[in-house]
Parts: C-alpha cells; sequence; structure tokens
C-alpha cells in the first residue's frame, strides 16, 4: 500500500507546543508502517492552517487526485486545518477517492459519533485559535501602552534596545537623517537629488547598497523623527494567509480609525517645525502633480476655500451646450471639506462657497505676478536676506564635513601605525585603505561644493539689476500656458478664496537652488 504524510507548521505553533515538522513525519511515518504501508509520500507545510491556499497541501491533493494512494495520515486534525469548514471540505475530498484517512493523535471513525467528534474537535481547535490571537493581541497592546516596542520596527537612525524594548539613536544616522530634511527643505532639493547626493557621500543605505527615492520619501514622512511611532495603525488579518491566492483575491492591509493608533515616544531627531515643513512641501507637490485634467487651469493645485479650508479644484462643467470652465470646492459635495466641521460647525456640512468662472480668478492672480515682475528689485532684495539666512547653514554643513575629512585622516594614520606594529595584516590595511581614500575623495568634492555655495550666498546670485533685465526678458518670453503656469507656481504658494475676496500667498525664491533663483541669475 503507498501512503501519503501530511505535516504541517508554522512559527507560533512551534514555539508554543514544541511541534516541528520532523517528529510529526516520524510519528506519521511509524503510524503508516504499522498499518500496514509500503511505501511513503511525505508532504510538508511551514503555513498558517487559517488557508488551504498551501503549497505542500496542495501537492498533496494534486498526488491524490492522480490515484494508487490507500492511505492519507496526519499528526492532528488541526495539522491538517485549522477551520472547521477546512476540515470538512478535507475529510471528504479525502475519502471520496476511497483513501483512508488517518490521523496519529486522534482515533478517526466514519460513523455519525465519529464524526460528530471530529467535527467538535475541530470547532475547539478553530476557537482555541482564536483565543491565542486574542490573548496574544491584548499584551501586545498592554506592552505598547505602557511606552515599550512589541518589536523591532527597523528605523532608519535608531536601533532596537530589546532589553528595554525601547529605540535608542544611532548618532551618525541621525545626522544624516536631519542633512535630508535640511536638503528637502532649506535647499529645495527633490527626492532623487536627495539619493545622488547621499550617494555620492558615500552613506550606506538604510537596507541592501542602493539608495532609492522611496526610501528618501519614507524618511521625510516618518513620525518617529519627531518623537513618536505608531503601532496598531493596521488591520492586517488574513493578509499574510492570501498571499498565495491569485491577486484578486488576495487581501490588502486597512489602516483602523485613528482613535485605534497606540503612539509609542521614542527619542527625537528633527525639530517638529522643520518636519512639517517637510510635509506642507509634499502636500504642495501632490497638488501639484496630482494628474491630468481635461481643461488647463493656471492655478491648479494652488487654491483653497477660505470657508471650508477645502481645495479648490478646476471643473469643466457643460451649461447651455457650451463647456465653461470652473473652480469648485470639494465642500460642495457634502463631506468632502477638510476642514468644514470646524469651520461650518457641522462635520457634514456642505460647503456654501459658490461656482468661480475660472477666468474671473486667475486673471487678477496673473496680473499680480505680472506686477511683482515689472519691479522685480524687492523680489531680489528678498533673495538677498534670504541668502543670508542660509549661509549660516552652509557654513555649519562645512564645517561638519571638514570634520569628516579631519576624522578620516586620522583613522588612515591609526590603521598605518597598526599595520607598523604588525597588528593588523597589509591585505586588510589596503582594503580598508582604499575604502577611505574612496571616502575622502567623495566628501572634497562635497566640501568645493559647499565653497561654492559659501560663495554664492554672501550676494544671494542675484543682483538686483541683472533680476530687473532678466525679469523682463523672462516676462517678454511667456509665449504658452505652460510658461504662465510655471511662472505662477515660482511665485504664488497658495491662493484663498473668500465670496467676494482673494488671498495670494507670495513665495519668493529660496537661493541659487531654486527654479526661479536659476533663471534671474542666468544670462539670456
Amino acid at each position: 500500500m503507498r501512503a501519503v504524510i501530511y505535516a504541517r507548521v508554522s512559527t507560533e505553533e512551534q514555539a508554543e507546543r514544541g511541534y516541528s515538522l520532523e517528529d510529526q513525519v516520524e510519528r506519521c511515518l511509524a503510524h503508516a508502517r504499522r498499518l500496514g504501508a509500503q511505501e511513503v509520500e511525505v508532504f510538508r507545510d511551514t503555513e498558517s492552517g487559517g488557508v488551504l491556499a498551501r503549497p505542500g497541501l496542495s501537492a498533496a491533493r494534486d498526488r491524490l487526485a492522480t490515484g494508487g494512494i490507500g492511505l492519507f495520515v496526519c499528526y492532528d486534525p488541526d495539522r491538517l486545518a485549522r477551520n472547521l469548514s477546512h476540515q470538512l471540505l478535507l475529510t471528504e475530498e479525502i475519502e471520496s477517492r476511497g483513501v483512508r484517512l488517518e490521523f496519529v493523535n486522534f482515533e478517526w471513525r466514519n460513523t455519525p459519533e465519529g464524526k460528530l467528534f471530529y467535527s467538535l474537535r475541530g470547532a475547539i481547535a478553530e476557537y482555541e485559535k482564536e483565543k491565542i490571537k486574542e490573548r496574544s493581541m491584548r499584551g501586545k497592546l498592554r506592552k505598547l501602552r505602557t511606552s515599550r516596542l512589541t518589536h523591532d520596527p527597523r528605523t532608519y537612525g535608531y536601533r532596537f534596545d530589546p532589553e528595554r524594548d525601547m529605540l535608542v539613536v544611532m548618532p551618525e544616522e541621525a545626522t544624516v537623517v536631519r542633512q535630508i530634511f535640511s536638503w528637502y527643505t532649506d535647499e529645495n532639493m527633490g527626492y532623487a537629488a536627495i539619493v545622488r547626493r547621499v550617494t555620492a557621500l558615500g552613506i550606506p543605505a538604510p537596507r541592501g547598497n542602493t539608495w532609492h527615492p522611496s526610501t528618501v520619501q519614507r524618511i521625510l514622512r516618518h513620525t518617529a523623527y519627531i518623537g513618536h511611532v505608531y503601532f496598531h495603525r493596521y488591520d492586517t488579518e488574513g493578509v499574510y494567509s492570501s498571499r498565495r491566492l491569485p491577486a484578486d483575491r488576495r487581501l490588502r492591509r486597512k489602516e483602523r480609525p485613528r482613535g485605534e493608533w497606540v503612539a509609542v515616544p521614542v527619542p527625537a531627531i528633527v525639530d517638529r517645525d522643520v518636519f512639517e515643513r517637510a510635509q506642507e512641501k509634499n502636500r504642495h507637490v501632490r497638488r501639484l502633480y496630482s494628474g491630468t485634467s481635461k481643461a488647463s487651469y493656471l492655478l491648479s493645485g494652488l487654491v483653497r476655500c477660505g470657508v471650508c479650508g477645502g481645495r479648490v479644484n478646476g471643473n469643466l462643467i457643460t451649461s447651455r451646450g457650451k463647456k465653461r470652465r470652473y473652480y469648485v470646492c470639494r465642500g460642495r459635495r457634502k463631506g468632502q471639506g477638510e476642514g468644514q466641521g470646524e469651520q461650518l460647525g457641522e462635520r457634514q456640512g456642505k460647503c456654501t462657497l459658490g461656482y468661480l468662472p475660472a477666468d474671473s480668478l486667475e486673471a487678477p492672480v496673473w496680473s499680480c505676478v505680472l506686477s511683482w515682475l515689472s519691479d522685480p528689485e524687492p523680489l531680489a532684495r528678498e533673495i538677498l536676506e534670504r541668502a543670508g539666512q542660509t549661509a549660516g547653514k552652509v557654513q555649519a554643513a562645512l564645517g561638519q564635513v571638514e570634520g569628516q575629512l579631519a576624522a578620516y585622516a586620522g583613522r588612515r594614520q591609526r590603521l598605518i601605525e597598526l599595520y607598523e606594529k604588525g597588528l593588523v595584516p597589509l591585505a586588510e590595511v589596503e582594503a580598508k585603505l582604499t575604502h577611505l581614500q574612496r571616502l575622502a575623495r567623495e566628501l572634497e568634492a562635497r566640501r568645493q561644493e559647499l565653497r561654492q555655495e559659501a560663495a554664492v550666498g554672501r550676494h544671494g546670485g542675484v543682483d538686483p539689476m541683472q533680476a530687473a533685465r532678466a525679469a523682463a526678458r523672462l516676462v517678454s518670453r511667456l509665449s504658452t500656458f505652460e510658461d504662465r503656469q510655471m511662472l505662477v507656481r515660482m511665485l504664488v504658494a497658495g491662493v484663498t478664496v473668500l465670496p467676494g475676496v482673494l488671498i495670494l500667498d507670495a513665495r519668493l525664491p529660496a537661493g541659487p537652488q531654486d527654479p526661479l533663483g536659476r533663471l534671474l541669475e542666468t544670462p539670456r
């Protein structure tokens, strides 16, 4: 007789009950031999028993379908499946193929009484699994609420201290985090530009060998850097166990209501105002590049409603057979205004701001932008003032790079001394010296870059009269809608609209790294 043996274990069960695949297979094999099996095929899984889509179980079922099997042996019913309905389905499938089902740790009888007892045992096993999950979750939440971590969140800039269940700041990585925030908010660098800089400086990536824009994005959005990490934020029930199902049937994690999140305090690395500036820039970028529209809107992504605080989007509306462009507050759709619960006095109120004809809103904003450029000397003076404010930051970064260069020189000298004393082999010294020389070259390049920035920063890179001439030429060359929209986005941070009132929030260039700063300082 030929037999099939099926063994399954999950990490949690192996830890709690001492189950192991080897032990199960050994006992099932001995049981099959006692029942007269001469040939045995073994199938294994290291998966949760809550789903049927398990590689080993699927292979065993396929083998039964080919025929020639007389015996199916499993250690225990809950090794076959944790779910009662799955147990009954598999039992019926096995027996329908003329195969005898046997358990090592349970006496199965194909009688009404045996089936009843089997069902009861399956129900108890399913109940026990849910109780274990519930107790485990309660214990984790209790631990989190006492400001202790349940696991290592693997957050760049910190290391996990398992003895105290807390995060400890890694000084070198924390410095990199602060630099990334500074480059993003002060130097107006994007994700890709930051990736190029950290790569050029030879800074190791958080995971693997390569920095990616998504890595920088995660750092710039992570709340750990202002002092708290959120846990119990997502409901992941069934996500892991469904990963082998077809894509359209896989479960996705769902965000829980904010009130269920648990915030665990950790040491802060970045000032809150710097973090908030980074989040505002993230929101601004998303608004500007949130997609395409059937019509062109000069102020796309810039307009806010002064009544409910919600965003105002462009809408192409057909009226009397003609298509007309309007700006419409999202709060006009009930419950969509972002701040309307506080300002309208009812959480689900409908905003009262009317439909705004696009031309009547865009014309005064464009007129204001032209007036700024017709007299650009105040703009240039502002650039000079801001350049002076950022000069200190550039000098601080320059001092940091020079300190790193000095440290590398000291490490190089210590390596040579260790080699001379015969404490380090030559091959190891050569490898480390090559690495240090590469880092030193990259730091030297960064030092030269900072020195150039410091030289430009002393006068802002912009002469007021040169700015006046450049601005005049710039306006004369604005021939397309894209040119005008680009200019508006350079100079306008936002537009707030109230009935009969228009408020412009001017955005002046932050220095030579800013797009408008580069335009004004470039001869035409």
